[in-house]
């Protein structure tokens, strides 16, 4: 899923619940999080060579490592089921080379 950096780009409740969906629901999430956690250790291990060689490019990572990489959200999550790997399983984000900071 896209990474909100900002107040304008958090998601209605209607574009929450349909990305929510694509991940399988919120009991998939529940269901194995050791998978989403290999998937986000592993995409902040390569996340700095990603940028460098993609930049401003979207990609879909999985546990174990890239599944694809894109010029659109919608070309990359076409390309994971394309492969057989559930939206559930991979994290989609945007190889940003210079994101806003979120200050919390």
């Amino acid at each position: 899923m896209p990474m909100i950096t900002s107040q304008s780009d958090m998601p209605s409740a209607d574009e929450f619940e349909e990305m929510l969906a694509k991940l399988g629901g919120a009991q998939a999430l529940r269901d194995d999080p050791n998978d989403f956690r290999k998937a986000v250790e592993r995409l902040w291990e390569e996340r700095d060579s990603l940028i460098e060689l993609h930049p401003n490019e979207w990609v879909s990572m999985g546990k174990d490592g890239v599944v694809s990489i894109g010029e659109s959200i919608e070309e990359v999550v076409s390309a994971t089921e394309a492969k057989g790997v559930s939206t559930a399983d991979v994290i989609v984000e945007l190889l940003d080379p210079e994101p806003e900071a979120l200050i919390l």
